[in-house]
């Protein structure tokens, strides 16, 4: 719970992305991302996650740490 001054958090974007080595999920990294759009926005937390190498078209995959330290950053 917030104090009557105590202001919420802004929202948080956890954007999941491609990179070099997992292209094939979305048929090569798409150049634009919510960073573009969000990124430098003050009243948004944005945060990404890369997907990990063994990622397909069919089956998104995490490294299980990395996970946790962005959910940890967003949700203190």
């Amino acid at each position: 719970a917030y104090g009557w001054r105590q202001e919420p958090p802004p929202p948080a974007v956890l954007e999941f992305t491609c990179t070099s080595e997992t292209a094939s999920v979305q048929n090569g990294c798409p150049g634009k991302t919510y960073w573009s759009l969000m990124g430098g926005l003050p009243w948004v937390r944005y945060y990404n996650l890369l997907l990990a190498k063994n990622s397909t078209s069919k089956a998104l995959y995490i490294e299980g740490p990395e996970l946790q330290a962005a959910l940890d950053l967003i949700w203190g």
